[in-house]
């Protein structure tokens, strides 16, 4: 039993085609997340190195040094 948004008691019921058990599906499913997550990274990788492909050298170097990205040498703790 269930109750509905006005207060009264109902039946919940299931209508339409379920499995019972979705592993047959799992399969096909976690292969078309991967490929989604996979071209999203592409893409978005693709617009960073187009994006910086378009900055000026000048521009950067005009940046305050807080604005400028850093780089970390590997023996530097985090």
């Amino acid at each position: 039993m269930t109750a509905r948004y006005d207060g009264e008691q109902a039946v919940l019921e299931n209508r339409g085609r379920h499995d019972p058990c979705v592993v047959p599906r799992a399969v096909p499913i976690v292969e078309s997340m991967a490929a989604i997550v996979l071209m999203d990274m592409f893409l978005t990788q693709s617009g960073r190195k187009a994006a910086a492909d378009r900055v000026d050298p000048a521009a950067v170097q005009a940046l305050p040094n807080s604005m400028k990205k850093r780089k970390y040498s590997s023996t530097q703790s985090a």
